[in-house]
């Protein structure tokens, strides 16, 4: 039955199907499945119309093309948590060809069939396992790239049909569409293992030809997409916004403490507010992070400066050893690669790294430099950080497929097939071992505790306008699958974050009766902020530039209410005179 399963193609992705199905099944019924972070909450929020009331498309950090697939799912089923839905549904579908990827190399190569679900068990464990449990989309892009290259690894143009080449090129695009940062790795990885396949086929034609067209294609397809969103947002609104994301960007993730108040011609609370509560006072705008990000630039060559590479490579080291995951991976790179996987000799007598497989073990040097390349320009600030993490998912297709490859070489010792089994077992019992259950549990159950009694206290007073800090907002995370029987009221807004200056955010303002959201509007009686900390620096540097900025040292934020949540007090304040009972 299992030599059955491996030979026939049909089975092989029926089985993979299955394996999914179950494990999928088995995580959400165990693991408390939550958001890593609020930018996939706002994210939602804003292709739900949860913010303004009307859904919108646009959002910073992905395609046109994902919000208007997520506004349409929205309207078909506007109570269910589309957004996660298809989040999940792009998870699952990556594991599926993953898996089946594995169990397709496991027949090339005569692996046992019960080392191949090993295998794709550990995968799914090991790897898998975190992206599912702590949803983020970056995670989710990369997923879908991981799996599109694991497909170019097992296609050959001569043996597969055209529906392999439709799936490398659109969960390539999938990948894109939901992070366009994703492609920047996805894209050299891809670029650097057809090469390689085009280079072997050379005495093939008709798949030399095949295999030259997937990039070529690839490349115009996602042109065309970025053409028709430039053409859609060409207009002054969306340059200065695109502009000013660049920019503000630049500054908070990388050159902010580079810089000091004196230098941009601020007062030491200004720079505090913008440090601690994104961004909104009078000065923001494009020419102050353009400015900022000058001086911080011209102290420093960024990027090549000895300084900046021994630090970045520091980072990276710490990446590495902090996490058994990571560790794990590097410690079985110079396995990844020096497989006959990537020059196939079906010899079994080869020894692991042989003049038969010196191309494979070539090939995988030069994917290992290219990925630790991607690791330090992410680290030195040249793409966003989370793209690293994605660059690790990338390779591990390629480990667990050359894995598969190799133990073939000892299939037929029963001893040796038995250890490798156990071993697998092991390292992926262990991993789950690494989670906390009860921590995991308690902050989402506290998260989504506290995220109900905010919006709750947020209806009941439908005429006031509550604005959250940064620490009201770090825990503003509420359960993935959440049936939204009533919207989120729209008297709730975070004050600043890359929301800010975006359409969603000025349907907002519009909707409340603002028209701009900075410290000024704390002035008004119905506008009220929301913090855990009402005695924090940032609260107090603001407070202090608010007096800097008005000349009033009367006014101070004075709390008005409270709201008793899971783990922490959220305290209702209102910036108001000050008014002495004493004298009264």
């Amino acid at each position: 039955m299992s030599d059955r399963v491996l030979t026939d193609a049909k089975k092989r992705c029926l089985f993979s199907f299955g394996v999914c199905i179950v494990f999928f099944l088995i995580v959400g019924y165990i693991f408390p499945v939550q958001f890593t972070i609020n930018d996939d909450v706002v994210q939602m929020y804003i292709f739900a119309g949860y913010y303004s009331g009307t859904p919108h498309y646009f959002t910073p950090h992905t395609s046109m093309f994902f919000g208007l697939i997520i506004n349409g799912l929205y309207h078909i089923l506007p109570l269910l948590p589309m957004y996660t839905i298809f989040l999940v549904g792009v998870m699952f579908i990556s594991c599926w060809i993953i898996v089946f990827c594995v169990l397709e190399t496991a027949n090339q190569h005569m692996t046992p069939f019960s080392i191949a679900v090993s295998l794709s068990v550990f995968f799914l464990t090991v790897f898998a396992l975190p992206a599912i449990i702590s949803i983020q989309y970056t995670l989710v892009a990369g997923l879908a790239a991981a799996a599109s290259l694991a497909l170019a690894i097992i296609y050959s143009p001569s043996e597969h049909r055209i529906f392999y080449p439709i799936l490398i090129i659109g969960m390539l695009i999938l990948s894109y569409i939901v992070r366009e940062d994703v492609l920047y790795p996805a894209a050299v990885l891809m670029g650097t293992v057809i090469i390689y396949k085009i280079v072997k086929s050379r005495k093939i034609k008709r798949d030399m030809l095949v295999l030259s067209l997937l990039p070529i294609i690839t490349v115009c397809l996602i042109a065309s997409l970025v053409v028709v969103e430039a053409v859609v947002e060409n207009t002054p609104f969306y340059h200065e916004l695109n502009e000013y994301k660049q920019e503000s960007y630049a500054f908070m993730d990388y050159n902010m403490g580079s810089v000091t108040a004196a230098e941009l011609g601020l007062s030491e609370h200004e720079l505090a507010v913008i440090r601690g509560f994104c961004y909104l006072t009078e000065n923001i705008g494009v020419e102050f992070f353009a400015k900022a990000n000058e001086i911080a630039e011209s102290k420093s060559l960024k990027y090549f400066s000895r300084r900046e590479f021994i630090f970045a490579a520091y980072r990276l080291f710490r990446v590495y050893a902090s996490s058994y995951i990571y560790l794990l991976h590097l410690l079985t790179f110079y396995i990844i690669f020096s497989s006959h996987y990537l020059d196939p000799q079906k010899s079994k007598s080869h020894r692991i790294i042989g003049y038969h497989n010196l191309n494979g073990l070539f090939a995988g040097a030069i994917l290992l430099v290219i990925h630790a390349l991607m690791g330090y320009l992410c680290l030195a600030g040249r793409f966003p950080w989370r793209v690293f993490y994605v660059c690790i998912i990338l390779i591990v297709p390629f480990m667990v497929m050359s894995l598969c490859a190799i133990i073939a070489r000892y299939a037929d010792n029963k001893k040796i097939t038995h250890v490798i089994i156990v071993t697998l077992a092991f390292t992926t019992l262990l991993s789950i071992t690494w989670y906390d259950f009860k921590g995991a549990t308690e902050s989402k159950e506290r998260n989504s505790y506290n995220v109900e009694i905010i919006e709750s206290y947020a209806r009941i007073h439908p005429n006031n306008i509550y604005i959250y800090d940064n620490s009201v907002m770090s825990q503003y995370l509420p359960a993935p699958f959440k049936i939204y029987r009533e919207k989120p009221p729209l008297n709730l807004m975070f004050w600043g974050g890359w929301n800010a200056f975006t359409p969603t955010w000025y349907s907002q303002l519009e909707a409340n009766g603002l028209e701009s959201l900075d410290f000024r509007s704390f002035t008004k009686e119905n506008v009220f902020l929301m913090t855990k900390d009402p005695s924090s620096y940032h609260t107090r540097a603001f407070t202090s530039y608010v007096e800097e900025y008005f000349g009033e040292a009367e006014r101070y934020f004075r709390i008005v209410d409270g709201i008793y949540g899971k783990g922490a007090y959220i305290f209702i304040l209102k910036y108001d005179y000050w008014v002495d009972d004493g004298d009264e």
